[in-house]
């Protein structure tokens, strides 16, 4: 076998038809596989320009701070036939320990591109996939990188456990290979205050049933309510609340009585895997509203009821149809939802990703938009990647003029429907354990990464996953 490594972005270009015919061939239903979301990515947000990648990309998600500096095309070659690829990227990384690291990663960011696999035909094969391997891991070391990851790879891939035996008979000297799942960091973060605060006020109403006095539940669940984000990235202001928030729970542990809603709590304090949750298709509507709780098909189908006596439709712009209007209401109405508060839009440079992405991938009939129309107007929007047999939801947006309608959440009934109609057989509900997510869910992934380090370079890897994600091994 050939093995190459690409690393001019012309000659990257030059061959991305051939990936995604590889891509075709193999039978690959991931985005990454399909090689435009890491182009136009890296055409976006690489530092090139002298520029941190958060200035960019609006977001940082190596250490303190990072610049994208290289993109890599890694290819199997067969007898002239391609058997393998995947795009890699270069960053340059300060930790949170001050430490500068060198770091080679899957091309994409957790947000826009959350899902990362290597495309290979036939899938799993283990000659190819250890061709890749080797030459991935030889690149590492003679370019002298800190980190390599292979990130990002859900536990359903028909590669993962290929890798898995492949680095667990890894001989090569100097080199340490660790398996981590992708998890959330707990604790008093920005993006658990919410759901703190509402679990504190359920913990407050079981207390005030069992008849149960326990001071200052209550206020300082509105105080973390009211606490500003981005004032939770400083480690004191953190610490603060975070001592507080244990002297209340030492307090709820004295009665028995509410165990359960101190569980509840405690369980956003600590480090858990993210949830990938999905819904395995059946073959008509009743069959799946049947799988649904009693509750949550109620609720979907008063609403449904009353959004459509009121007006309220829904349309499909799928692949080559979906025009530069339809682009730009897609990306208003996610604008006007979510603000400063999205991660998938964050200044210009992400939105211009966002047209060029999606233009691309619906050239080839593989995005879709569905709209709700409510007093004559598109009122909310859902997006989704297809390439069956597997659906992916990619983001929402919903004017919140219009949150009564309900619209944004019947817009997940109406896509999962036109799926079954359409023959697909999964439904990605993308990440997280939300409520309206796991409502609807019928199972769910996990996302596994493998980290290659030199031996005598030990990195602490909560300096290096500051943010949201950090690596729990397994």
């Amino acid at each position: 076998m050939n093995v190459k490594v690409l690393t001019e972005i012309e000659s990257i270009r030059e061959q991305v038809p051939r990936c995604i015919e590889l891509a075709k061939r193999a039978g690959a239903d991931l985005p990454c596989n399909f090689f435009y979301p890491a182009i136009h990515w890296w055409n976006h947000f690489n530092s090139l320009g002298g520029s941190a990648f958060w200035k960019k990309r609006g977001k940082n998600f190596f250490g303190n701070q990072s610049t994208l500096e290289q993109l890599f095309l890694f290819m199997v070659e067969e007898d002239g036939v391609l058997r393998a690829a995947a795009p890699f990227a270069a960053y340059r990384v300060r930790s949170a320990g001050g430490q500068g690291l060198r770091i080679l990663c899957y091309a994409g960011d957790q947000v826009l591109i959350p899902y990362q696999d290597i495309t290979v035909d036939p899938p799993g094969s283990r000659p190819v996939l250890a061709a890749f391997i080797e030459c991935l891991v030889k690149f590492y070391q003679e370019e002298d990188y800190d980190l390599l990851i292979l990130d990002h790879q859900l536990d359903t891939s028909q590669n993962v456990p290929v890798i898995r035996d492949f680095f667990a008979n890894f001989q090569r000297e100097q080199v340490m290979v660790r398996e981590a799942v992708t998890s959330m960091r707990g604790g008093v973060r920005p993006w658990t205050i919410r759901q703190l605060s509402r679990r504190l006020r359920k913990l407050s109403e079981a207390a005030a049933n069992e008849g149960v006095a326990i001071g200052g539940i209550e206020a300082f669940s509105t105080r973390l309510a009211e606490c500003i984000p981005i004032k939770l990235l400083f480690p004191a202001t953190r610490k603060v609340l975070a001592e507080e928030l244990q002297q209340i729970l030492a307090r709820c542990r004295t009665y028995e009585a509410l165990a359960g809603s101190l569980a509840a709590v405690e369980n956003l304090l600590h480090d858990r895997p993210i949830c990938y949750p999905y819904i395995s298709l059946p073959l008509d509507h009743e069959a799946f509203l049947a799988n649904l709780s009693r509750s949550t098909r109620y609720y979907y189908r008063r609403y449904m009821k009353s959004f459509r006596e009121a007006g309220g439709t829904f349309e499909t712009v799928s692949g080559r149809d979906i025009s530069e209007v339809d682009v730009k209401d897609y990306l208003h109405l996610h604008q006007v939802r979510w603000g400063r508060e999205s991660m998938f839009v964050c200044g210009d440079d992400s939105y211009s990703f966002h047209v060029d992405m999606v233009t691309a991938m619906a050239g080839e009939g593989l995005f879709s938009l569905f709209f709700a129309h409510f007093a004559g107007k598109r009122v909310a929007v859902l997006s989704s990647f297809d390439i069956h047999p597997r659906r992916e939801c990619y983001f929402t947006g919903m004017d919140p003029e219009y949150l009564e309608t309900r619209a944004g959440r019947l817009l997940w009934l109406y896509s999962i429907y036109d799926a079954i109609d359409n023959g697909y057989e999964i439904y990605d509900l993308g990440p997280g354990d939300f409520g309206y997510k796991m409502s609807l869910a019928t199972g769910e992934a996990r996302s596994h990464n493998f980290l290659v380090t030199r031996n005598d370079c030990p990195l602490d890897l909560d300096s290096i996953f500051a943010g949201y994600e950090c690596m729990v091994p397994v």
